[in-house]
């Protein structure tokens, strides 16, 4: 038996993003470099190819792809192999900030003794 799918229109994530942020098609038409007319038809279509939609993530500093990952399944799997090194970073970043609290609690007390 077939899973049902939930549908991911990418029109109407652009559409989304873009009312939300108050970006005019112009504004985007020229970051692109098309017209107006092209900008529009982004809008409204539901199926954009892959490079469009990262040459539109990069105009707009927005993550479109993690926009529609959001919109699957929390249970679908992920490439972890592609997300390590960050996950590396965020958990070095965790030990120092767990570090740092604990310095700072310290040099309160002693503040507070000094006082």
């Amino acid at each position: 038996m077939k899973t049902e799918q939930k549908k991911i229109d990418m029109g109407e994530l652009l559409s989304f993003y873009m009312e939300s942020r108050f970006v005019r098609g112009e504004q985007l038409a020229n970051l692109l470099g098309r017209t107006g007319q092209t900008i529009s038809k982004y809008r409204t279509t539901s199926v954009m190819r892959s490079d469009m939609i990262a040459e539109i993530s990069y105009a707009l500093k927005h993550n479109f792809f993690q926009d529609m990952a959001n919109l699957l399944p929390a249970e679908f799997t992920v490439n972890t192999e592609l997300n390590s090194n960050n996950q590396r970073y965020m958990d070095q970043l965790q030990e120092e900030n767990k570090v740092l609290k604990i310095q700072n609690e310290l040099l309160i007390q002693l503040n507070r003794k000094g006082s």
